[in-house]
């Protein structure tokens, strides 16, 4: 299976009359490949690998942003799951940390994702994700959350869902006047 898309917010749309738009001036360009196997096997009742690349400009051709992925997620026989994932950020250019104002570098970062679930169907469910980033300045975030779900009868379900995150940001922005 594969995938291309392209995208454009002109920079002068303006969203604001009727909701909210996080992004303007901005074209994407994308892609994606993915394999994925729905024969059972040995250790997997079903599984997909996937590569993703999505890269940003400004229309004044300007680098803001490239993202690439490589996810996959497993199925085994009882019909437990796992997930994971790695993202790269090469460096670019960022008017979006300066809220409009001049340019900012953005340091290239990596992100690691995790998760295994239980059998989905089950009365107890249970769901555990990680994630960790970390970035050429020395920073980083951590993420642990999980999800336990028991359902007592047809109609009534008990979950809890907590989660422990850390973010270390290295990264000021100062400006010296005269």
């Amino acid at each position: 299976l594969w995938g291309a898309q392209a995208s454009a917010n002109s920079p002068g749309f303006e969203l604001n009359d009727i909701g909210v738009l996080r992004k303007t001036d901005r074209y994407r360009v994308g892609g994606n490949v993915t394999y994925r196997e729905n024969r059972p096997g040995k250790l997997f009742f079903r599984y997909n690998i996937n590569a993703r690349a999505n890269v940003d400009w400004n229309f004044g051709g300007i680098l803001t942003g490239q993202r690439y992925n490589l996810d996959s997620r497993f199925t085994f026989h009882n019909f437990w799951s796992s997930n994971v994932s790695v993202q790269y950020r090469p460096r670019s250019q960022s008017d979006v940390l300066t809220r409009g104002g001049p340019l900012a570098g953005r340091i290239s970062s990596v992100q690691f994702n995790y998760g295994l679930n239980s059998n989905f169907g089950s009365p107890r469910f249970v769901r555990l994700n990680g994630s960790y980033q970390f970035d050429e300045a020395g920073g980083g975030r951590a993420e642990v959350n999980t999800t336990f779900r028991v359902t007592t009868s047809g109609r009534l379900e008990y979950s809890i869902s907590p989660r422990y995150s850390r973010n270390l940001n290295r990264r000021q922005f100062i400006q010296t006047q005269l």
